[in-house]
């Protein structure tokens, strides 16, 4: 089931204000064919002067508002008009070097995590397998994140509430080796050798450097 945020756009004012994070359930999302344009780009424009492989965790936010819809009102007064609104944040996988990376391991370390222990990001697929090879340019969309997700919650006796966004935290370790042709064969034997991968990055994701204001909405 989809959890979204209904925004009433009857009042103008009030959709285009609709500019900062707020505590309410937003659902999953098809990734944005803008923010896949946008990555493109930037590989474009590194590629050419990279000599081996390089990846980079980039992260997109999502304020979008879906098509308008009319929503019936009680008692016979006219239908309100309202608007789906995603809130949240993508993370993609892209290589901007220009070599192949090949024998890709993400690993994660750090106590964040989805709320719904069911969508947990241990589960996701890309984190617990080895990515055969990512070619230059190649973008790979990773996880999305609700925006109910970053913040903490603090249980009473019978019910839960907000309280701002959490102090936990993720650290993604991104190990790999380069092509397996050339001079890079004998490279890659001796990393091998010494039951090392050649390469090592890391991208560390806190919640708190996302408190402010999201970027303009965009609509469907």
């Amino acid at each position: 089931m989809l959890f979204m945020s209904g925004i009433n756009t009857s009042n103008v004012g009030q959709q285009k204000d609709a500019s900062r994070l707020a505590y309410s359930y937003i659902g999953e999302f098809m990734e944005p064919i803008g923010a896949a344009t946008g990555v493109a780009k930037i590989v474009l424009q590194v590629v050419s002067n990279k000599k081996k492989p390089n990846l980079e965790i980039y992260h997109h936010l999502i304020n979008k508002l879906g098509p308008e819809y009319e929503m019936a009102s009680p008692n016979g007064d006219p239908p309100t008009k309202n608007r789906n609104h995603e809130r949240g944040i993508a993370f993609y996988l892209v290589n901007i070097g220009g070599n192949r990376a090949e024998d890709v391991t993400l690993n994660l370390s750090g106590e964040f995590d989805r709320k719904d222990i069911r969508r947990s990001i241990r589960n996701i697929g890309v984190f617990s397998h080895i990515i055969p090879c990512i070619p230059p340019g190649q973008s790979i969309f990773l996880m999305k994140l609700d925006e109910f997700d970053l913040y903490d919650e603090v249980f009473t006796e019978n019910t839960g509430k907000l309280n701002g966004f959490t102090s936990k935290t993720l650290k993604i370790e991104l190990t790999y080796n380069g092509q397996n042709s050339g001079f890079n064969k004998v490279f890659r034997w001796f990393y091998d050798w010494k039951k090392r991968k050649q390469y090592i990055e890391t991208y560390n994701f806190i919640p708190k450097l996302f408190v402010g204001d999201l970027p303009s909405s965009e609509y469907a």
